[in-house]
């Protein structure tokens, strides 16, 4: 881990650099000297650059530049917006004509919105000057590496930086920012004979076992280099030296002035780490005179994969949130699953994207299945980490047998889904919420509200209690919907207003589902489904409820078929038991439907109320193609 503001000499892609400052925001804070500000002197979370947690959105499931599990600075894009977040330096003193180096990485995925601006002033100690702007995604939405002559307005002995974001985004929230590894050079002239490692090429997301490490092996110097040598180091332990007879030309040369080198194979051990050093020496067989490129130090270890164990007596990890810390930075190289022993644990685990996780490679959370209870993961969510669990831009991802319970009150959301996500399977899970009386969507069991985004979401025979609404999801629009949402033999209980709310779905599945509302609520649904197109299936739901208050069992709208496949409402059973129920109650509410068939479904109500519809199809807009067949209606 680097330190703060230290005078090093490392590895470095500039010629003739020699490094005078870095810092990597592994300490997660503010670092010490610098100052962390906004324009408005706003200091709420957001208004300020971050050292901990992680982007969301088309951001979700960032790690730190180096992938050695450090942390790295960002923005939060959220409220408030329209002011400028920034990150200050202390005083650099100034060794000649500076660079700066810095990673940054800014993704709005395919959300509808401008970007935030990032850039970076300079105090000469008149005034701030800005040196460099940018305002779109990085390369392929990943970290991409910038390099700014400071040259032009390098003062004679001191330098601050300031590092910033304005949040001027059409929807700033989108568009999170991030940065890491800053580093601040002096330039030299270029050496003679100067050869350097410029990084490590291979073993990378690797499995356990032997593979070779490879390093490439650039020319830096005036002159061509003919032969030169490579020293190296194995955990400590130095290894046979390289000689290179390869010729490598100049940087504008006419040949080849990199190569890659074959320093040997290493045998890397599951869950362990391994120190490699190698360093470069003797070009053209005199002394290298500039020595700041020459040494590549690195940590290497193996992606994971087969079953490892989450607490209990002696585990591979002591918490789930270890566990995920690990797969983060390391990835899977095979099929991965975490048996989690009973117990109570305290954390809030965020599921990212996992490098190698693919339809074969696939990761599972799940309850050892030695247990006789299930693990519980229980926390209080917070205004802007509203969750016990967040699976944000996971993939091929499966939680199975876990029980998950909020803890908060007021930010009561049980589990998050958001950014990328796919593939992503709960099952067998229990999910509480304390009972509200709020219809706030801050407190819903599960909660999808992230565009289009997310696709191919199941959650299948689980445990849905409490809270304001037992499943929130929600698309952008008709025109950019959430795909392939499943819900099926789920039982969700005790909730206030909404079993399932869902607006802006494609080819969603909802069946043998059991809902029952609190009755506290004057007006509570089953399940209610707006603008879902690409056939959905709604099949096989019970829902029930004795009170007195109105409601719906079943409302649609714009619920539409196919040319291929048609929408269908079937077997679904409705039944209002209270007979002194004087509100008026729908059990099934139809509106604006294309190519639907509503077949062999019961609903039956005891309300008292003279305006109660068993069945009902509403004329607030146009409906084709819809067929009515053996159902039963009784009110």
């Amino acid at each position: 881990m680097k330190k703060l503001l230290s005078v090093i000499l490392l590895l470095s892609s500039f010629t003739g650099a020699y490094s005078q400052y870095t810092e990597s925001f592994n300490t997660t804070s503010t670092p010490a000297g610098w100052t962390n500000t906004s324009s408005t002197a706003n200091t709420s979370a957001n208004a300020l650059w971050k050292f901990t947690g992680n982007p969301g959105y088309a951001m979700s499931g960032t790690i730190d530049h180096s992938g050695n599990n450090g942390s790295f600075a960002w923005v939060d894009g959220s409220v408030p917006s329209g002011l400028i977040t920034m990150l200050e330096t202390p005083n650099i003193p100034v060794t000649g004509n500076l660079e700066v180096s810095f990673w940054l990485k800014s993704n709005i995925g395919t959300y509808n919105t401008t970007h935030n601006t990032f850039f970076v002033e300079i105090n000469t100690g008149a005034s701030w000057i800005t040196v460099f702007t940018y305002s779109a995604n990085t390369v392929a939405g990943a970290w991409e590496n910038f390099i700014v002559d400071l040259g032009p307005y390098t003062p004679a002995s001191i330098v601050k930086l300031r590092f910033n974001v304005n949040q001027n985004g059409s929807t700033a929230f989108y568009n999170d920012i991030a940065l890491d590894d800053i580093s601040i050079y002096a330039t030299a002239p270029p050496a003679p004979n100067d050869i350097g490692i410029g990084g490590l090429i291979a073993p990378s997301n690797f499995c356990p076992g032997t593979e070779p490490v490879i390093v490439q092996v650039n020319n830096d110097g005036l002159n061509a280099v003919a032969n030169y040598s490579i020293a190296w180091e194995l955990n400590g332990i130095s290894q046979s030296n390289i000689s290179i007879t390869s010729p490598l030309d100049t940087v504008n040369g006419v040949g080849a002035n990199s190569a890659n080198v074959t320093l040997g194979n290493v045998l890397f051990s599951a869950g362990q780490t391994t120190n490699i050093k190698a360093w470069t020496f003797n070009p053209n067989g005199v002394s290298d005179t500039s020595n700041f490129n020459d040494t590549l130090s690195i940590v290497l270890k193996p992606a994971l994969s087969g079953v490892l164990t989450i607490g209990g007596t002696i585990p591979d990890y002591t918490t789930i949130g270890a566990a995920l810390t690990d797969i983060d930075a390391n990835g899977i190289c095979g099929p991965v699953v975490f048996n989690i022993r009973s117990g109570i644990y305290a954390e809030q685990p965020e599921f990212n994207s996992v490098n190698g996780a693919s339809s074969t490679n696939t990761i599972t959370f799940q309850s050892d299945p030695t247990n006789l209870t299930k693990p519980v993961i229980e926390f209080a969510g917070t205004s802007t980490a509203n969750y016990v669990a967040k699976i944000d831009g996971a993939e091929h991802l499966t939680i199975d047998g876990l029980a998950f319970v909020s803890t908060g009150t007021t930010y009561a959301r049980v589990i998050d889904i958001k950014g990328t996500s796919q593939f992503v399977t709960l099952e067998n899970d229990s999910l509480v919420s304390p009972n509200s009386t709020s219809t706030s969507n801050l407190r819903s069991v599960i909660y999808m509200n992230a565009g289009n985004a997310p696709s191919d979401i199941t959650i299948n025979n689980c445990f849905l209690r409490g809270g304001s609404t037992g499943a929130y999801f929600r698309g952008s629009s008709t025109t950019s919907r959430m795909e392939n949402v499943t819900f099926t033999n789920n039982q969700v209980i005790d909730y206030y207003n909404y079993g399932v709310y869902y607006w802006y779905g494609s080819g969603s599945v909802f069946s043998n589902n059991v809902l029952r509302p609190t009755g506290a609520y004057n007006f509570p649904y089953g399940i209610y489904f707006y603008y879902q197109n690409n056939a959905p299936q709604i099949i096989g739901n019970d829902y029930q409820y004795d009170f007195t208050t109105a409601g719906y069992g079943l409302y649609t709208f714009y619920c539409e078929g196919n040319a291929n496949k048609r929408a269908l409402i079937a077997n679904n059973f409705v039944h209002q038991l209270n007979t002194s129920a004087t509100s008026t109650n729908y059990g099934i509410y139809v509106a604006n439907p294309n190519k639907l068939d509503v077949y062999h479904n019961t609903v039956v109500h005891n309300s008292g109320s003279t305006f109660t519809r068993a069945f009902y199809l509403s004329s607030f807009g146009t409906y084709t193609d819809v067929n009515i067949m053996n159902n039963i209606f009784v009110t």
